[in-house]
């Protein structure tokens, strides 16, 4: 794995003057946008995969001040609420036997339910309907694998 391959398939989005918005670890073949493509609020950009420096199917959501998801800095965030809904069990044999074979996991729902003003971290799950906040456009500045 070379830093440049971490990232795995992905879509940057330029949705201001120096900020950016990372999509990473895509699944292979699914990116439905191109370089330079106008992208709308709720627009399908890919598929949740396990590309890149990946333990498993997941998708890496970083706000960043350059086109980059290594060498950019991570850029601040205003978060009214975070839509929790659990979180995946800590690992153990078996739940690594089920990702690997490519098994639902059930999540772990107790603390389910709105988180204001908090990120989301670690083994949380979380949705987002509506794709209330992000701007109403963006412009796809990168798109690889």
């Amino acid at each position: 794995m070379t830093l440049q391959s971490a990232d795995g398939n992905h879509v940057i989005l330029r949705i201001g003057p120096r900020r950016y918005v990372g999509y990473v670890h895509l699944r292979p073949g699914s990116v439905r946008v191109g370089r330079g493509q106008r992208v709308r609020r709720g627009q399908v950009i890919g598929q949740l995969g396990n590309t890149g420096s990946s333990s498993g199917p997941h998708l890496h959501v970083q706000v960043m001040n350059g086109p980059s998801i290594v060498f950019s800095r991570w850029a601040a965030v205003r978060v009214r609420s975070v839509p929790a809904d659990g979180q995946v069990p800590a690992p153990d044999r078996r739940l690594l036997a089920a990702m690997a074979a490519g098994q639902s996991i059930a999540i772990e729902t107790s603390g389910a339910g709105p988180r204001p003003r908090e990120l989301p971290v670690g083994r949380d799950v979380v949705r987002f309907p509506g794709a209330s906040e992000p701007p109403s456009s963006a412009l796809a500045s990168r798109v690889g694998s």
